[in-house]
């Protein structure tokens, strides 16, 4: 008999090795810059968990996490992402009484039983950051640079970053106090050149809400 790697998964081969450990490690040495720290849960946890953050009614619920009865009676399934897993390992662990904000990233496969396509697969690796104990616009801005530098240091540099619509909810919405708050920040964090484009990201808006 033919066996086949399961519909909706791949081999990563030999020759495939160098990317993706260039990958991984590209996106590790960005969120260390950051100052996250890697953390490493199961590929299973208890159904429960999914269905209480995810939410019992969406699709991956419902229609796409791989569950079933272990020996022991107990329900689990495969990870369909990642962030459930970390927020339970935050608090079993009582990372939650050491000093917040805690920066967390994680890596590795994931699983969601849907059509396969292009880009999508029924195995899947996931690189993820989570940000525990700060709920400030300034996480808002380092998850964006983060995965900014992310694809700069892997030459994608045809990549079009756009802000325009976010920018919308603090300046059309009349929160200028914000849209400052959010140059002062890019500048500290980012730098001139994050400063700059967004200042003319503010510059835009203002000049098209003044049109109209």
């Amino acid at each position: 008999m033919n066996y086949k790697a399961q519909r909706g998964t791949f081999d990563i081969l030999p020759e495939e090795e160098g990317i993706w450990n260039k990958v991984q490690q590209t996106c590790f040495e960005t969120a260390r810059l950051f100052g996250y720290r890697y953390i490493e849960t199961p590929i299973f946890e208890e159904s429960g968990l999914f269905e209480r953050t995810v939410g019992e009614d969406t699709d991956i619920v419902e229609k796409e996490m791989y569950s079933f009865d272990d020996k022991g009676g107990d329900n689990i399934s495969l990870r369909p992402e990642n962030t459930a897993g970390v927020c339970r390992a935050f608090i079993e662990n009582g990372l939650h009484n050491s000093t917040l904000p805690s920066r967390l990233f994680y890596y590795g496969p994931m699983f969601r039983y849907e059509r396969p396509q292009s880009g999508r697969y029924r195995q899947f690796h996931q690189f993820g950051i989570e940000c525990i104990g700060d709920d400030s616009p300034d996480v808002d801005f380092e998850v964006i640079k983060i995965a900014w530098d992310i694809l700069r240091n892997l030459n994608f540099n045809n990549v079009l970053l756009k802000m325009m619509e976010y920018w919308d909810l603090f300046i059309i919405g009349g929160n200028w106090a914000l849209a400052i708050y959010f140059l002062l920040r890019a500048l500290r964090v980012g730098g001139i050149v994050w400063g700059i484009f967004i200042f003319w990201a503010i510059l835009s808006i203002f000049l098209t809400t003044a049109v109209m």
